[in-house]
C-alpha cells in the first residue's frame, strides 16, 4: 500500500519562524496525525530554503560565512516546530549533499531532454523574492506587481526552461484532476492563468556565489526556487532510495500559502512532467494571517511570535484555536485576543471543565471507580458513528479541517449538554450509587473516543486523557467509538486541563509633572517612522529650494515634498533609504501634495538626509 507523503514549503533563512509559517506547518502536522491514526505509513517533510541571494547578502552582512547563517537559521526552525510539538519525519535542508546530488541529476536529465536550453534573458528582476517578471507584468514606473519595491532591469546568459510546451498537458491535468488545487477557487485562479498562456522561464543566474552549479557550468547557479522546488523529491528519495520513492510518491498532499502557489501549482507540475514524474494529489492552498484585518508587517508592528503565544497558551491551545478560527484558503484574522477566547470559552469551558466536574464526582462519591452498565442509556453510539465515522472522516479526507474540528467540538458540547440534563450531582445523592457509577462510564466512554478523534488537532491533551482512559492503546481513529471502555474503570485525578490565565492588567504608572518644552512617551510613540527608498525625485514646478520624491513605503508609493534642493540634486537621492514620517497629515505646498516627511540634520549651513549605516528591509519601522 501507497503511504502518505504530506509537504510544507521550505522556509527561507533570512528570518525566523512566524505565525503564517506555523500555520502552515500545523496543518501538515495535523494531516500526519491523522493519517498516522488510521494506521498508514506517513511521511511528513519540511525544511529550510538556503540558496537565496539575500541569504548570502545577510551572512556577509552579519560577519559570517553562508553556511554558518543557513546554521544558525534552520536551528531555529527546528526548535520552533519542537516547541510547538510539530512531528516531522524528515527536515531537509537545501544545502545538503543528497539534495545537490539530486538536483544536479535531474537538471542534468532536462538539458539532455532538451528542455533546459541556453539563452539571453532581458527583462526585469526582484532580488527582495528572487523572481523574474515578464514586460507584461510590469507597469511603467517599474514597481513590483504586489509591493512598492523597484525592480532591476537585467541582460544576461541563463539556462531557460520551456515552461511553454507544457501549457495544454497542465490545462488537461486540471480538467480530469479536480482536486489537484484546493480550495476550488485557488485552481480557477491557476486555471486563468494558463489561459493566458505560459512563457519559458530563466532557471538560472550567472556569477552567482551561492548555490548549485548548473551542470558542467559553474558560471552558472540554479536559480532557488527551481532547486528549491525539488527538495519534495529529494526527501522522498528519488534517484538516490527506491523502495523509500516507491513507497512515498507522489505526494498526497503539498501545503503551501496562496503567494507560492503558481511556483507549487504550475512550474512545479510541469518540471515533474518534463521529468516524466506522476504529480502530486493535491496542492492545498491557504491564506494569509491577518491582525486586525491587515497583513502581518514589521514595519506595522503587528507580526505573531507563535512561541510566544505557545508559551502562554500551550502548543495545542495554539494549534486548536487557529485551525478552528481559519478556514483555509481564506485569510483570517488570528491574535492573542482571538486565541485567549477559544481558549477559555471551548477549551478550557467546554472541554476542561467537563472533565474536572466529572472526575470531582467520580473521585468523592464513587473513590474513582465506574462500571459499564447492562445497557447504554444515552444513545451516543449512533450518534457517533454518524458524526465521527462518517461527516468528521469525510472532511478530514477532503482536507477541511476548520469543519472536521467543528463537528468534534460539537460532540463535545454535546457531552456537556447530557451533562446538564442527567445532572449527576444529583444521583450523587442517592445511596444507591449505581446509577451514578453507570452515567459517569458512559460519559467517560464518550471521552475517550473523542480524544482518540481529537488527537490530531490538541495531541498533547489527548494523550493525557488517554493516559488515564484508554492507557494500552496509541491514539487510534478505529478506537474513537462508544463502548471500549474497560468494564470496571478506577479513575486517577490528572492536572487541570487548559486553567484559567490572567491577562496581564496594564502597569499604574505615578505621573511626574513634565518639564517645560518635553514631551511624553506617549506622545512621541503616536509619530509613526518607518525605513523607506526614494524611486523618484525632480524638481518641484513652481519652488526651486523644493524638491517632489516619490517613496516606496510599506503602504505603497507616497509623495513627500520636501525642501532639501539646495543640499541635494535628484539623482543623487535616488534608490537612498531614507526615514519617513508617515502619519502626518497630508498638505499642500504650492499646489504639490505632500502625504509626510523624511527627516534630516541641519544647520545653517548643511543639511543631511538621515539614513542607516548598513542596508535594511524596506518598511522596517524606526523608533
Amino acid at each position: 500500500m501507497a503511504g502518505f507523503y504530506v509537504t510544507t514549503p521550505i522556509y527561507y533563512v533570512n528570518g525566523d519562524p512566524h505565525i503564517g509559517t506555523a500555520f502552515t506547518t500545523l496543518i501538515a502536522d495535523t494531516l500526519a496525525r491523522f493519517r498516522r491514526s488510521l494506521g498508514e505509513e506517513v511521511r511528513f517533510t519540511t525544511g529550510t530554503d538556503e540558496h537565496a541571494l539575500k541569504v548570502y547578502e545577510l551572512a556577509l552582512q552579519n560577519n559570517r560565512t553562508p553556511l554558518e547563517h543557513t546554521d544558525i537559521y534552520s536551528r531555529r526552525f527546528m526548535d520552533a516546530w519542537e516547541k510547538l510539538d510539530i512531528q516531522y519525519d524528515d527536515f531537509i535542508r537545501t544545502t545538503e549533499e543528497r539534495h545537490k546530488v539530486m538536483v544536479t541529476a535531474c537538471v542534468q536529465k532536462l538539458m539532455d531532454k532538451g528542455i533546459v536550453y541556453k539563452g539571453l534573458y532581458k527583462g526585469w528582476y526582484c532580488k527582495w523574492d528572487e523572481t523574474f517578471y515578464p514586460e507584461s507584468k510590469v507597469d511603467p514606473e517599474r514597481i513590483k506587481p504586489d509591493a512598492a519595491r523597484p525592480l532591476q532591469y537585467i541582460e544576461e546568459e541563463n539556462y531557460f526552461f520551456r515552461l511553454s510546451a507544457f501549457n495544454q498537458a497542465l490545462l488537461n491535468h486540471y480538467a480530469t484532476h479536480p482536486d489537484f488545487v484546493l480550495p476550488g477557487f485557488r485552481r480557477n485562479e491557476m486555471i486563468a492563468i494558463l489561459e493566458q498562456g505560459l512563457e519559458d522561464i530563466s532557471i538560472s543566474r550567472i556569477g552567482g556565489k551561492w548555490g548549485i552549479p548548473m551542470p558542467n557550468d559553474a558560471n552558472h547557479v540554479i536559480y532557488v526556487w527551481i532547486e528549491a522546488l525539488m527538495n519534495y523529491l529529494t526527501s522522498a528519495g528519488y534517484l538516490q532510495d527506491e523502495t523509500l520513492y516507491k513507497t512515498f510518491w507522489p505526494a498526497a498532499v503539498q501545503v503551501v500559502g496562496k503567494d507560492i502557489l503558481k511556483f507549487h501549482a504550475i512550474i512545479w507540475p510541469a518540471i515533474l512532467m518534463a521529468l516524466e514524474l506522476p504529480l502530486p494529489a493535491t496542492v492545498l492552498t491557504h491564506g494569509f494571517i491577518l491582525v486586525d484585518g491587515q497583513k502581518m508587517s514589521k514595519s506595522l508592528g503587528n507580526v505573531q511570535d507563535p512561541l510566544d503565544l505557545a508559551k502562554t497558551f500551550g502548543s495545542d491551545a495554539l494549534r486548536f484555536a487557529i485551525l478552528r478560527e481559519i478556514s483555509i484558503g481564506q485569510d483570517g484574522n488570528f491574535d492573542a485576543h482571538i486565541l485567549s477566547k477559544r481558549y477559555h470559552s471551548e477549551l478550557g469551558n467546554d472541554l476542561g471543565n467537563l472533565v474536572q466536574r466529572l472526575l470531582s464526582i467520580a473521585k468523592k462519591h464513587l473513590n474513582g471507580e465506574i462500571q459499564k452498565p447492562q445497557v447504554l442509556s444515552l444513545n451516543l453510539k449512533d450518534r457517533f458513528v454518524e458524526q465521527i465515522e462518517k461527516v468528521y472522516l469525510n472532511q478530514m479526507d477532503k482536507l477541511v479541517l476548520n469543519g472536521a474540528l467543528e463537528t468534534l467540538w460539537a460532540e463535545v458540547k454535546n457531552l456537556n449538554r447530557v451533562v446538564d440534563e442527567q445532572k449527576p450531582w444529583a444521583l450523587a445523592k442517592d445511596d444507591n450509587k449505581e446509577p451514578l457509577s453507570h452515567l459517569l462510564w458512559e460519559l467517560f466512554d464518550a471521552i475517550r473516543a473523542l480524544s482518540h478523534a481529537l488527537y490530531p488537532f490538541i495531541p498533547k491533551t489527548s494523550a493525557l486523557l488517554l493516559s488515564i482512559l484508554d492507557q494500552e492503546h496509541k491514539p487510534a481513529f478505529s478506537r474513537a467509538r462508544i463502548g471500549m471502555l474497560p468494564e470496571v474503570m478506577k479513575l486517577v485525578d490528572i492536572p487541570i486541563l487548559f486553567p484559567r490565565i490572567e491577562e496581564e492588567q496594564p502597569k499604574t504608572t505615578v505621573p511626574v509633572k513634565p518639564k517645560q518644552d518635553c514631551i511624553s512617551i506617549e506622545d512621541f510613540q503616536k509619530i509613526k517612522m518607518e525605513l523607506v527608498t526614494v524611486l523618484e525625485a525632480k524638481h518641484h514646478p513652481d519652488a526651486e529650494k523644493l524638491l517632489v520624491l516619490t517613496l516606496s513605503t510599506s503602504g505603497g508609493k507616497k509623495q513627500v515634498v520636501s525642501g532639501i534642493a539646495a543640499h541635494y540634486r535628484p539623482e543623487d537621492i535616488l534608490g537612498k533609504q531614507v526615514v519617513f514620517v508617515k502619519n502626518l497629515q497630508p498638505v499642500e505646498l504650492r499646489g504639490v501634495s505632500s502625504e509626510g516627511m523624511i527627516l534630516a540634520a541641519s544647520n545653517k549651513k548643511e543639511l543631511s538626509l538621515i539614513s542607516v549605516d548598513k542596508p535594511i528591509q524596506e518598511g522596517s519601522k524606526v523608533s
